[in-house]
């Protein structure tokens, strides 16, 4: 955790997203604030309502809405969060695979060859699940003795 004085306001992944959001689509605060109905929210001019605002789908929220541009946003997002975990996936199974298998069948001593080896994955498995369940809820019991 990153110790913050009082008073100041530390915005580490704004500096990243902010800008690459802003590229994509622009939000009119006003419409928002204001909850319009009639109007989009996805902002079409900028610059006191003299120049259109130059981001990737405000010719879409201009020809289509602001519902059919919210699902294509919303689908494209679920898209990439499933390409990058299951990217993530298959580096750390590319990294570890073969370092705690090994190791894990060292320790345990075991030496199964056919369907047994198949099965032996589906327990590490569950040792997995068993332990995050046990870290999971101490902390959870922790938190609770805190307050």
């Amino acid at each position: 955790m990153i110790p913050e004085k009082r008073g100041m306001n530390i915005q580490l992944l704004k500096v990243i997203t902010k800008p690459l959001t802003k590229l994509i689509i622009q939000t009119d605060e006003y419409v928002l604030i204001n909850n319009e109905t009639n109007r989009t929210v996805g902002k079409i001019y900028c610059h006191n309502n003299r120049i259109k605002c130059k981001y990737l789908f405000r010719s879409m929220i201009e020809i289509y809405g602001d519902n059919i541009v919210g699902i294509i946003l919303f689908i494209c997002s679920v898209c990439l969060l499933t390409g990058i975990l299951l990217f993530m996936v298959k580096l750390l199974k590319s990294m570890i695979i073969g370092v705690i298998d090994d190791t894990l069948k060292k320790i345990l001593y075991i030496q199964f060859h056919g369907w047994k080896e198949y099965l032996l994955g589906y327990v590490f498995i569950f040792i997995g699940i068993i332990g995050a369940i046990l870290v999971q809820s101490s902390s959870e019991y922790l938190k609770k003795l805190e307050n």
